[in-house]
């Protein structure tokens, strides 16, 4: 198992590279971000001024109650593309960092490599309910310690009569086991009445009162599932859903995966602060911890162990 020491280490590594290649390479943003920050700025505020004077408007010369819904409603409108705006310019600034430095903060990792579309067909065992409707966003694919990972920033909808309900927003994690699963078991956040995402997934209480008040189990083979969510591995869950500060946490094990879902509505990997200087290490220190702390989950759930 990989010590304290041994992650100490990669950050100081990571550490160096930003001084020595990364640092030098964003100075040159620079420029471009005071750019996108003044463009910013402008269209936002215009946008922002117009809500508050409908807004205003509204309040001070309408009387009629459904005339003033009408005008809230614009007001609403204008807001969303004042934030659409600032939302824009820092999305296409964020772009070209990454296209730029990613691959030496990638190369930090050892195997681990940067992409905005997925380079395979990810089979997600149940892990979150039907979709029809894919966006990503981040996607990293590494390897460590022999074992295959994926990490997936993505935002799944059902379309359904030109309305699209959000099923998933946040980060799925895909391990690649040493040892093939016989079934597949799901763990889910708890509802109120368990329903099972497949019909053949079966609701199955855990023998820890804490853990079924938290989460409901599905299974196609109930003793294996029993097998697999230990005590430990309960413990580990709960943590893990901490750590992340995700506002719920879902797994599954399904043919040679371990998935992990972990919905959030926080911006993960995320650079490129128009109102930071774009040589700011902050943010970059926080992907790289953000990186790391899944990395660490193959020690943390000791994935190399042939079990």
């Amino acid at each position: 198992m990989m010590d304290n020491n041994s992650y100490n280490q990669m950050r100081q590594e990571f550490s160096k590279k930003f001084r020595q290649k990364i640092s030098p390479l964003l100075d040159k943003f620079e420029t471009k971000r005071k750019i996108f920050l003044a463009l910013a700025c402008i269209f936002s505020s215009v946008f922002l001024i117009c809500a508050l004077y409908i807004l205003y408007y509204s309040l001070t010369s309408i009387s009629d109650f459904s005339d003033k819904i009408n005008f809230w409603f614009g007001t609403a409108i204008m807001a969303s593309l004042a934030y659409g705006c600032w939302k824009g310019f820092k999305d296409v600034f964020e772009d070209n960092i990454k296209s730029k430095v990613m691959n030496d903060v990638c190369r930090c990792f050892g195997e681990l490599t940067y992409s905005k579309t997925p380079k395979k067909y990810l089979n997600l065992g149940n892990l979150v309910p039907k979709f029809n409707r894919k966006y990503f966003d981040d996607i990293f694919y590494g390897k460590y310690k022999d074992i295959n990972y994926s990490i997936i920033e993505t935002k799944l909808d059902m379309h359904i009569d030109k309305l699209d309900i959000t099923v998933f927003n946040g980060v799925i994690i895909q391990f690649d086991m040493k040892k093939r699963f016989e079934g597949n078991t799901v763990i889910l956040p708890k509802t109120s009445v368990p329903i099972s995402p497949d019909a053949q997934l079966k609701h199955t209480s855990m023998e820890d009162p804490v853990f079924n008040q938290k989460f409901d189990v599905f299974t196609t083979d109930e003793t294996e599932a029993r097998y697999l969510i230990t005590p430990s591995f309960m413990e580990r869950l709960n943590h893990m859903q901490v750590s992340f500060s995700a506002d719920k946490i879902s797994c599954a094990f399904f043919e040679k995966n371990l998935l992990i879902g972990l919905h959030t509505k926080k911006d993960l990997f995320s650079i490129g602060s128009l109102i930071k200087p774009a040589n700011d290490a902050e943010q970059f220190f926080a992907l790289f911890e953000e990186i790391l702390s899944i990395i660490q989950l193959i020690d943390y759930f000791k994935l190399d162990q042939n079990i």
